[in-house]
């Protein structure tokens, strides 16, 4: 399985090739701009790439991101697009009801208890 930091490189740079080793941050030459010796470094792990040399660097949805100009949520589709399905949306946060009370019952407007003398205006 290739890990989707590799997929999103080779897609926007064309010629690149992923290092063989796998573990930790491993160099390799930087996709963005042409050199003979490693100046980057790839971690397949984290999924990140680095260049020491002209200061590339980003995970999966930055390069994304800067590549496309597009927001975090449309990074996030074409992420699962480049990968092979084992991507997994994140899950939207569920509403949240407040359940703050001040006086009374929330949302009626109402109070359950007169104000007290010392809070009155």
């Amino acid at each position: 399985m290739t890990a989707p930091i590799v997929r999103v490189l080779e897609h926007y740079f064309e010629g690149w090739e992923p290092p063989a080793e796998r573990s930790g941050w491993v160099p390799t030459l930087c996709p963005s701009h042409p050199e003979s010796r490693p100046s980057a470094a790839v971690n397949f792990g984290k999924g990140a790439v680095r260049c020491h040399s002209c200061g590339f660097r980003g995970d999966v949805i930055s390069i994304i991101r800067e590549m496309e100009g597009v927001s975090f949520a449309d990074a996030q589709r074409r992420a699962a697009e480049l990968s092979d399905g084992s991507h997994q949306p994140l899950r939207g946060q569920p509403e949240r009801q407040s359940g703050r009370r001040v006086f009374g019952r929330p949302g009626t407007g109402e109070r359950a208890q007169p104000v007290p003398p010392w809070l009155r205006r």
